[in-house]
């Protein structure tokens, strides 16, 4: 018996799907708003095309998290898991300080 394993090696397979890239970009501006002082949010673009590092950096312990974030399409794309908790977390922790009211 032959046994045949197909790795997904590419690398959109291993990407964890965001949403939409302007509404990323919308909810890094209010984010940066809310928590002006105690955390920070930037998303940089990379010298590779719909390539960007998100940071967060909290201004208190002087410590940041980051992470690659790719645009397809119209979508975002987390390049791994931990990234992709990174901004979930920081959305999470947004809906559970401000409710959905304060949606932008």
């Amino acid at each position: 018996m032959d046994i045949l394993i197909d790795w997904e090696d590419d690398e959109e397979s291993s990407m964890h799907e965001l949403g939409s890239f302007q509404d990323l970009v919308d909810w890094i501006s209010e984010f940066n708003r809310v928590w002006s002082g105690k955390l920070k949010y930037i998303l940089e673009q990379t010298k590779e095309p719909n390539e960007y590092l998100f940071y967060e950096y909290d201004t208190k312990k002087k410590e940041y998290s980051v992470g690659t974030i790719k645009k397809i399409g119209e979508k975002a794309h987390a390049l791994s898991a931990a990234v992709h908790e990174l901004v979930i977390g920081a959305f999470d922790r947004y809906m559970g300080e401000f409710g959905a009211e304060n949606e932008s």
